[in-house]
């Protein structure tokens, strides 16, 4: 399954807590039920450039949109294990 579902940096930062509604509570969703489902395959989401800092090299959100894909690294690898199945970032 591949995950690209999220709302972008502009609509973020006009409205932060929809962005949270949709960006991590969103995406917690979408794997706790393909948990609860049982799937069986592995799912791939969208990371961003936003995550990292200048350099791109250490966890440094750019902005509002950055600090929910890095809620979003740690969320799905948890419930990946949980579930035994791979859940990869995929990102820059």
């Amino acid at each position: 399954m591949v995950h690209l579902a999220a709302l972008q940096v502009p609509f973020c930062r006009a409205d932060p807590p929809r962005g949270a509604e949709v960006n991590v509570a969103g995406t917690v969703n979408l794997f706790e039920a393909a948990r609860r489902h049982g799937l069986s395959t592995s799912i791939a989401y969208a990371s961003s450039a936003a995550v990292y800092d200048g350099a791109g090299v250490t966890f440094t959100p750019a902005n509002i949109y950055g600090v929910y894909k890095i809620a979003n690294e740690a969320r799905p690898a948890s419930t990946g294990r949980r579930a035994r199945w791979p859940a990869s970032a995929c990102g820059p």
